[in-house]
């Protein structure tokens, strides 16, 4: 049925254009008329936060990882302070193994091409939903920060997106800490006042599985990655490590 509407659509259109020479877009309403049946909608799919929050959860998946896994493969053996208390129990990793912070390659580079990747689409799709505004994009500002602030910790320099001209191009990791502290700024920011109006404000509870939607706490997390940041900054840059304190 919706084949055949599309088809006359098309055919009225045409043979309008044929003859008017003007017309609006003859491809108003096509995505709608193509979507399945049993498809969700954009619209529906916004209904309930339900889009902005689904991503929320991915993103929280990546900045504090509970599958075993995940856990291991992307935070705890590649880079974290205990990766040196761990050894190992296969023979494969006799040569390269975390003990001795030598691990094989595709461990190295595994967190860098599923981390990353998936922290990175999660937020770009929310600040597209929210247009880069209001408490659940302070909220992804927040993940990406804890995020990307162990990836740079892990590889030095990595692409945030800094450069215009290059969505590929790899910042410093001075500018990676810099651009991360102007995030948080920004999300706290926005939080803030929302706190001080009400201490109590909770969003989307059943999404949030580190504190349950409780904004106050959310905003004292921003602030202890600022106070990270000083602490790793101080013998480089003090002045903006007190500020920062």
């Amino acid at each position: 049925m919706k084949k055949n509407n599309i088809y006359r659509a098309v055919t009225a259109c045409t043979f309008a254009s044929a003859v008017l020479f003007s017309m609006p877009s003859c491809t108003d309403g096509f995505h709608e008329a193509n979507r399945p049946g049993t498809g969700a909608s954009a619209e529906d799919l916004n209904r309930d936060n339900y889009m902005t929050s689904s991503f929320i959860v991915q993103m929280e998946n990546e900045a504090f990882p509970e599958q075993e896994n995940t856990y291991q493969m992307n935070q705890d053996l590649i880079g974290n302070y205990l990766g040196r208390y761990m050894t190992y129990a296969n023979n494969g990793f006799a040569e390269k193994n975390f003990a001795r912070l030598n691990a094989p390659n595709g461990w190295v580079r595994y967190p860098f091409k599923d981390s990353m990747p998936k922290t990175v689409s999660a937020f770009k799709e929310i600040a597209r939903v929210t247009n880069g505004q209001g408490l659940n994009y302070a909220w992804a500002l927040i993940l990406r920060a804890q995020s990307f602030m162990r990836l740079t910790d892990m590889y030095g320099p990595i692409p945030i997106g800094a450069d215009p001209n290059d969505g590929n191009a790899y910042s410093s990791q001075e500018d990676v800490y810099k651009s991360l502290i102007a995030d948080l700024n920004k999300a706290t920011g926005i939080i803030s006042p929302l706190v001080a109006a009400n201490p109590d404000l909770t969003v989307s509870a059943e999404h949030d599985k580190v504190y349950q939607g409780k904004f106050a706490k959310w905003l004292k997390y921003a602030n202890s990655l600022k106070l990270r940041i000083a602490i790793r900054i101080r013998f480089v840059a003090p002045a903006l490590a007190k500020q920062l304190g």
